[in-house]
């Protein structure tokens, strides 16, 4: 995959946007930088433009030479999907707890990739399963691709639950979509026999 990032915002407590905030003649100026908690534009360098000092490792090959929205160059930075990437310190890590947040960031990606996206932004603590990712997911399976380019939010706070067998709803191989609709969970499933079809079924619980 090839990526171009351009303004790359990390925010606690507001959302953030970089660019000038178009506001009327009645409306009160927005506080745009209001508990900012890092600032990447990554226009020539990848330092942190917030004032915290939480400047990434850089990882790998990542092309500080990139033009980004405008066109012009050195104003994103452009990471080849396999071995680059901005790390920053744990101690210079924002401790988020358990706040609200928000980020915001600029992506470009190539029509036609040779691999797969990824992660935009995480962090996550494996050993004690707390923290998020933001990321692009194409999930592909046997018969179709699920989704292209899509956006994900997970977030993780080791929290698991026992899993409880409620029965096959039909003659069901397997359920290929599961959504939450108006406070019931629905199931499409594929029933491939001879004489069958799949349904949509509503646990009622």
């Amino acid at each position: 995959m090839k990526s171009t990032s351009v303004a790359l915002l990390f925010v606690a407590g507001t959302l953030f946007v970089s660019s000038p905030a178009r506001t009327s003649a009645q409306s009160p100026p927005v506080e745009l930088e209001r508990e900012l908690v890092a600032h990447w534009p990554l226009a020539g360098d990848t330092k942190d433009r917030s004032g915290n000092e939480r400047h990434p490792v850089v990882r790998g090959r990542v092309d500080l030479q990139v033009a980004g929205r405008g066109g012009m160059p050195k104003t994103a930075a452009g990471f080849n999907g396999r071995d680059a990437w901005l790390e920053i310190p744990i101690d210079k890590s924002p401790q988020l707890k358990t706040g609200d947040f928000s980020v915001a960031v600029w992506l470009h990606m190539d029509e036609v990739l040779d691999d797969v996206p990824g992660d935009i932004v995480s962090q996550y603590d494996p050993a004690r399963r707390r923290g998020f990712h933001l990321s692009l997911k194409s999930n592909a399976v046997t018969t179709s691709l699920a989704n292209a380019r899509h956006l994900h939010f997970g977030i993780d706070n080791d929290r698991a639950s026992e899993w409880i067998d409620c029965g096959r709803p039909g003659n069901a191989l397997l359920a290929f979509a599961l959504t939450v609709h108006d406070g019931s969970l629905y199931a499409g499933t594929c029933e491939p026999g001879a004489k069958e079809s799949g349904h949509v079924y509503r646990y009622d619980g």
